[in-house]
């Protein structure tokens, strides 16, 4: 996978968005869901960031609606990548469905990390909390799609226009209280249970007997092997 980016100086730093892209996924490695970053370089007048090729797709290129127990599959993948990159000072804060990539095994691999942002530490100051709560509602109004076929746009947690008084309307065929209570925590409209995190997701009664130290490091296919896109012959010279 390929990010281009037009520029017109030679070998000068990579410019500010460029370099906060890289620094971001980056700080994300080392996590089995998240792209890794090959290198980047400059190319007549572009600079290209060099990820690893995944060959399964999108979850978009998937038969959506999906069955509950797939799509908490997926959820469980990309709340690791998250908690992750939360861990590390990192938001995402453009999770949608084209943003994840799905491996040979059908394992997630999130990505487009060009709206990213990084919690900067400076001495001597109290530097500004990171809020993650956009990164939580992106991943319930990516769940919603899942399973309904639905696009679903919100803003994140404490917005004015939410409150604990509505709640998302659901099609019949979602009968699932647990799974409709999970998504309406994560968009912020259920506030009996605590801030969407990691941690609190773990023990949400919809994510029950997610074994989550196995998922880190996963040893099985996911729920749907991919069909893998073809990859056309490429002559290119790569000078680093």
């Amino acid at each position: 996978m390929i990010h281009e980016h037009s520029h017109s100086r030679l070998h000068a730093p990579l410019p500010p968005l460029i370099a906060k892209e890289v620094s971001a996924i980056q700080i994300g490695s080392g996590c089995r869901f998240i792209i890794d970053h090959i290198t980047t370089v400059y190319q007549e007048g572009h600079y290209y960031i060099i990820l690893e090729l995944m060959r399964g797709g999108t979850l978009g290129s998937l038969p959506i609606p999906l069955p509950f127990i797939q799509a908490r599959y997926y959820i469980a993948e990309l709340s690791i990548a998250l908690g992750h990159l939360h861990a590390r000072g990192v938001s995402h804060s453009d999770l949608h469905l084209e943003n994840v990539l799905l491996d040979s095994n059908g394992h997630v691999k999130l990505t487009d990390f060009g709206f990213a942002k990084i919690q900067v530490e400076r001495p001597f100051t109290l530097a500004m909390s990171l809020s993650f709560d956009e990164d939580w509602c992106a991943l319930g109004c990516l769940l919603y799609e899942m399973i309904t076929g639905k696009f679903l746009a919100l803003y994140p947690q404490g917005s004015e226009t939410q409150s604990d008084k509505f709640r998302l309307s659901f099609p019949d065929c979602i009968d699932d209280y647990l799974c409709r209570h999970f998504i309406n925590w994560l968009v912020g409209f259920e506030l009996d249970w605590p801030k969407p995190s990691f941690e609190t997701i773990q023990v949400h009664p919809w994510m029950k007997g997610i074994p989550w130290e196995e998922m880190k490091n996963p040893s099985e296919p996911g729920p749907i092997l991919p069909s893998l896109l073809s990859i056309p012959p490429i002559q290119a010279a790569l000078i680093l």
